[in-house]
């Protein structure tokens, strides 16, 4: 693997840099660009053992970004739910199946129409 710019120490620096700016918007893409790589060498960052679990958690606080900005109307509703799908595995609640079965009484079936 080739050398890679950063220190676990100075990688965890710059993404608290990053979070640290209310104003943006946080996204991975933003991250990248943040951290100096494209997309794809913040794929392999994410695959290197050495940097995967403070990778985590920088997305762990994009996920908490898009949800709490969701809820509070900061972000468009329907965006974030569709980041939070489909890129952090939410899904709506299923209904429940209803098993609920109606049987009547021999007696009020005269009465039936």
């Amino acid at each position: 693997m080739a050398k890679v710019p950063f220190s676990r120490k100075k990688l965890s620096e710059a993404i608290d840099a990053y979070f640290a700016d209310e104003e943006s918007v946080k996204s991975f893409a933003g991250l990248a660009l943040c951290l100096g790589v494209d997309s794809d060498g913040l794929a392999k960052l994410f695959a290197d053992a050495r940097f995967g679990d403070i990778l985590a958690r920088a997305g762990t606080h994009i996920e908490k970004d898009i949800v709490e900005n969701g809820l509070r109307g900061r972000y468009n509703a329907t965006m974030s739910s569709f980041l939070l799908k489909t890129v952090f595995g939410y899904s709506e609640k299923p209904e429940p199946a209803s098993d609920i079965k109606v049987e009547v009484a021999e007696e009020l079936k005269k009465y039936a129409v």
